[in-house]
């Protein structure tokens, strides 16, 4: 069985290309799909299932993504994370 992942996320596309075909990234035919979102829309129809729980980043695009993208943000920066981890070092090897 082959796992399919979908991404929606400009930048995590990119990261994913780059680790996997790096010399493609050269391309600027590519470098323009992965990073221009108005001209290259994702298919928010396919999310339309989700709008059963509400407006959401997933189901969004334009303004609204933009909305959501600035509220969930912070929960995902790389600050919280590190700070996350040190408090876990502490734990760990202040025992």
């Amino acid at each position: 069985m082959e796992a399919e992942l979908f991404l929606a996320d400009a930048e995590a596309i990119k990261v994913c290309l780059v680790e996997r075909f790096p010399t493609a990234m050269n391309n600027p035919a590519e470098k323009e799909v992965t990073s221009s979102r108005y001209r290259f829309p994702k298919p928010i129809y396919q999310y339309t299932v989700l709008l059963f729980f509400g407006s959401n980043i997933v189901a969004s695009e334009g303004e609204e993504w933009k909305k959501f993208r600035k509220i969930s943000a912070p929960a995902f920066s790389d600050v919280r994370h590190l700070s996350k981890v040190e408090q876990i070092e502490s734990l760990i090897f202040g025992i």
